[in-house]
């Protein structure tokens, strides 16, 4: 291990990488950097965090040199990461059984995890194509995830 080169500022001592300390950075710079950058947890602050993206990437014109050019980087590289779960059916048909088959698996949930909404069997034929969820099941779903009943069409 001693041969390799390591990143910058990361310094090797008995096998273990030490990594500098942020101590000399003031606690008002981290706090308004956690504020520009973090994960989201909101579609909203997933669109915030998107259009920042936006704005920094026209102030930076692909000059790897600008300020922003790194912040950027770590921002655009969340937003990757995050995309799945805020955008789960870009670039193909949103269908109200393909939300609820989203929100199941972000909950961690079964079909019959839905009883007090419908029977298991109901739910299996939705996923089935044999059954569409109707009204009063997609409002009670809403109300179930916290969620508006406009989240299963947009």
């Amino acid at each position: 291990m001693e041969n390799q080169e390591l990143p910058k500022g990361i310094i090797m001592s008995n096998q273990t990488a030490k990594i500098p300390s942020l101590g000399n950075i003031p606690t008002a710079f981290m706090k308004k950097l956690s504020s520009l950058i973090f994960i989201p947890e909101t579609r909203e602050e997933y669109d915030l965090l998107s259009q920042r993206a936006a704005q920094w990437d026209l102030e930076i014109n692909e000059d790897a040199e600008h300020p922003l050019y790194a912040l950027n980087e770590i921002l655009v590289g969340i937003l990757r990461l995050s995309k799945d779960r805020f955008l789960p059916f870009e670039g193909e048909k949103q269908t109200p059984e393909k939300v609820l088959q989203f929100l199941m698996d972000q909950h961690g949930l079964k079909q019959g995890d839905l009883k007090e909404i419908m029977p298991q069997s109901v739910v299996s034929e939705i996923f089935h194509g044999k059954r569409k969820l109707n009204r009063g099941q997609i409002e009670k779903l809403a109300k179930k995830f916290e969620i508006s009943p406009a989240t299963f069409f947009q």
